[in-house]
């Protein structure tokens, strides 16, 4: 009797082993989670990264979002996140509020690779983020955002280590990056002339960055977010943003710069410095 129990036994491990569910098989397979990550790691439309951006990735995704963003890259939609559209807006909208306070520090300077799409181009994530908000909206965006944490700052009872004042550090830095390049305000005319029709809407966005710039909004916030941060340890490269004379300097070459690559007989790009200029020489420093 024992030994028929003990056949009996044998067989139904037997049986046991061989009517194991498929989903385990399928599990175990490495070659079937390499295929779903590689999927999960393509994003091919702006909607997606809107989607992504909102649902706070963790680095390696946003370098991926970075890299499908990048004003140097040609996407086969053509969207360009430096056009104005309502979803470039959100977009930019969700790198200065969540991105950049939630990644500006960890992400490297140099080129990363390592979580890129088998094929995708080498990608510098800062630089690329920093290509990303060179735009009117973009400038626009970052001063909105300072505006919004400057106002929420108590100066009595600041604390040094506040995630507050650690995030309007963060954007004076990303602001100092954006305008510090001497073709910046050229480019962004250039960009202007290319990507809009409309010579009112051409009109609305430029006279916005000379609102930004030359009119010294960006001046006035950044000087405002170093007295609230006065505390903080930042580095003297971005100072100039918020110094008058620096200020004014940057922008006296930035002019300089578009001087240099207009056309004489251009009288649209002429009217166009000619007011950048006018408004510049109001601030009042030498």
């Amino acid at each position: 009797m024992d030994d028929l129990l003990s056949v009996k036994a044998v067989e139904n491990r037997e049986e046991l082993a061989v009517s194991l569910p498929p989903k385990y098989v399928e599990t175990l397979s490495p070659a079937k989670d390499v295929e779903d990550l590689s999927q999960k790691s393509k994003i091919t439309s702006p909607e997606e990264v809107l989607q992504v951006l909102r649902s706070s990735p963790e680095k390696d995704r946003v370098v991926q979002v970075l890299n499908f963003l990048d004003p140097i890259r040609t996407n086969a939609d053509g969207f360009n996140i430096t056009t104005p559209s309502p979803v470039a807006a959100q977009i930019l909208h969700s790198l200065v509020t969540i991105t950049i306070p939630d990644h500006w520090s960890s992400l490297g300077s140099q080129n990363d690779t390592e979580t890129l799409p088998e094929g995708a181009r080498k990608i510098n994530p800062k630089a690329a983020l920093l290509r990303c908000l060179s735009s009117v909206a973009g400038i626009g965006v970052l001063v909105a955002q300072l505006r919004s944490l400057l106002a929420k700052q108590d100066y009595p009872q600041g604390d040094k280590s506040s995630g507050n004042n650690l995030a309007v550090r963060d954007l004076i830095t990303v602001l100092s990056s954006v305008l510090k390049p001497l073709d910046l305000v050229f480019g962004i005319y250039v960009n202007i002339l290319k990507t809009i029709q409309s010579p009112t809407q051409k009109q609305i966005l430029w006279k916005e960055l000379i609102s930004l710039l030359a009119a010294g909004k960006v001046l006035s916030i950044a000087s405002e977010g170093f007295r609230a941060i006065k505390d903080l340890k930042t580095p003297s490269s971005i100072h100039w943003i918020g110094e008058g004379s620096s200020y004014s300097m940057w922008l006296g070459r930035c002019i300089c710069h578009m001087t240099s690559n207009i056309q004489i007989t251009d009288s649209d790009a002429c009217s166009y410095l000619a007011q950048f200029t006018t408004r510049a020489l109001s601030l009042g420093y030498t």
